[in-house]
């Protein structure tokens, strides 16, 4: 994989089955294991642990990312539970780009936008307009309820050390915590929940 990773970037990717079983775990930039091999001399493990890029963290283990486009999966997987949608809907607003709430333009990846799309078309595509306006039909509350429900919230429990608890809140009241109780964002927010940010 290192041949296909770009230089430089930093990241992570797990390779894993439908039913969940990791196959493959990568974290970039890494470092040669060999160095540790009878044991590692002072001016290596200096480099490894003064390195700004971090070498040594284990990012698909102990990062902690949004979920990102993946995410729409399971905000569509709870719209259809709930029959909100099914795969044959098409969104009031068509994708040109972006969707208007209040002042603010909610923007999608493609910049002319997608057009027209059913939910089978809108995951082909990642169409952000799309999902942004189903989670507008769920709200906030109940894509928080069904993303605890589908384990978003919790450690996956992987056989390997340090893995990191996700930052996925468990209900509103997180975001009452953090912002005070007049927190008045809910709407918005859903619409960033709703495509994994």
């Amino acid at each position: 994989i290192d041949s296909i990773w770009p230089s430089g970037v930093r990241g992570a990717m797990v390779a894993m089955t439908p039913a969940g079983e990791v196959r493959a775990i990568y974290s970039a930039p890494t470092y040669d294991p060999n160095v540790f091999v009878g044991g590692i001399d002072l001016k290596n493990w200096r480099l490894l642990n003064t390195d700004s890029a971090r070498p040594m963290l284990n990012r698909a283990i102990n990062g902690r990312y949004p979920p990102a486009s993946p995410f729409k999966l399971a905000t569509a997987a709870a719209a259809l539970r709930r029959g909100l949608i099914d795969f044959d809907t098409h969104m009031p607003v068509a994708c040109h780009g972006g969707f208007q709430l209040g002042n603010r333009v909610f923007h999608c990846w493609k910049k002319e936008g997608h057009g027209s799309l059913n939910l089978t078309e809108a995951i082909a595509a990642s169409c952000d307009v799309y999902f942004y306006q189903v989670g507008q039909r769920l709200g906030l509350e109940r894509l928080l309820e069904d993303g605890v429900r589908m384990g978003f919230h919790d450690k996956t429990d992987i056989d390997l050390p340090s893995e990191q608890t996700p930052i996925f809140p468990s209900s509103l009241q997180y975001f009452r915590d953090r912002f005070g109780k007049n927190w008045s964002a809910q709407a918005a927010t859903a619409l960033n929940f709703s495509i994994g940010q």
